[in-house]
């Protein structure tokens, strides 16, 4: 995590978002461009005059350039670069097309709200970055972490694929440290049949629990306290969002591969199921087609827990 795009509209959600990314520890230089995004001439000329035009542009131009000062004092004492980048046009699709421009890693973005109907429901520029970036995403939802005197609580969602492996190579690229409660976990499916519930084989338990026992000690440099957890539920994706409720977790991990339909990044159902019920932060760490490519467990990349 070298390259950073932090999207903000002013909102509280948008900074709740970058204030987030500042609190998270990091060893390499931080390059971050925080973008703002306008919708002016391109959204209204139609509609309105272009003295009218001129002055909400002006208006929201102002109003960026203060929430870029308010970002920049977050992040002040600490080894990263800002700059501010204001775009014009489709909000979604400026901050993906920004993101691609500058090969960046992660774009960091608020999510529309922490109610059950928004989280449903998202938000159409969450919801479009999300799914048509090329890079990873962190999608940031309030959970009371910041100004909180307590460690920060974060879930991996871990299997054996290649695009699992990938987000706990992007995990491990941050130092969480011994302060930081890290949980590994890994789902199971029970199935509901004419005979009643069907649970997962001993053996399968077992492996599972081999498993996500080895990539919580493959983590040990980074976090210390790495605990493993295996949760069985009906559905991969329900289960997960269970753990982080029942856990009060503040970011979880999911990992995805970039398809090439429609050249853009496809969320698996377990992936959206996540972004839009899991009660905190999710950070969708994105495989490229070409590792995807390269991997032996590319046939598995559409089986993932994280994106069934």
């Amino acid at each position: 995590m070298k390259r950073v795009v932090i999207a903000t509209d002013g909102s509280q959600v948008s900074l709740d978002a970058a204030c987030l990314l500042a609190h998270l520890p990091h060893n390499s230089k931080l390059d971050i461009t925080v973008v703002s995004v306008i919708q002016g001439e391109q959204s209204y000329h139609r509609h309105a005059s272009d003295e009218w035009v001129r002055g909400f542009v002006a208006k929201k131009t102002a109003e960026a350039e203060e929430s870029f000062e308010t970002i920049l004092k977050m992040f002040e004492g600490s080894n990263a670069t800002l700059r501010h980048e204001i775009r014009d046009g489709h909000v979604g699709q400026a901050i993906v097309r920004i993101a691609e421009e500058l090969d960046s890693d992660l774009i960091v973005i608020g999510a529309t709200g922490h109610s059950e109907l928004s989280r449903i429901l998202l938000g159409s520029t969450s919801d479009y970055v999300a799914t048509h970036a090329h890079c990873s995403v962190l999608l940031v939802r309030p959970t009371g972490l910041i100004g909180a005197n307590r460690a920060i609580r974060v879930a991996v969602a871990f299997d054996s694929t290649q695009p699992s492996r990938k987000c706990l190579t992007e995990f491990s690229e941050v130092p969480w440290g011994i302060g930081t409660d890290v949980m590994m976990v890994t789902a199971l499916a029970r199935f509901f049949g004419i005979m009643g519930e069907i649970a997962p084989s001993a053996d399968a338990v077992a492996n599972a629990e081999s498993q996500v026992l080895q990539a919580s000690q493959s983590v040990a440099k980074v976090a210390p306290k790495a605990s493993a957890h295996v949760v069985q539920d009906e559905n991969f994706g329900e289960g997960l969002v269970r753990f982080a409720e029942k856990h009060k977790c503040d970011i979880m991990f999911i990992g995805e591969t970039k398809r090439t339909a429609l050249g853009r990044s496809l969320v698996g159902s377990v992936s959206r199921y996540i972004l839009r019920h899991a009660p905190c932060s999710v950070w969708v760490t994105r495989q490229s087609v070409a590792e995807a490519d390269t991997s032996p467990h590319n046939n598995d990349s559409e089986t993932t827990a994280s994106s069934r």
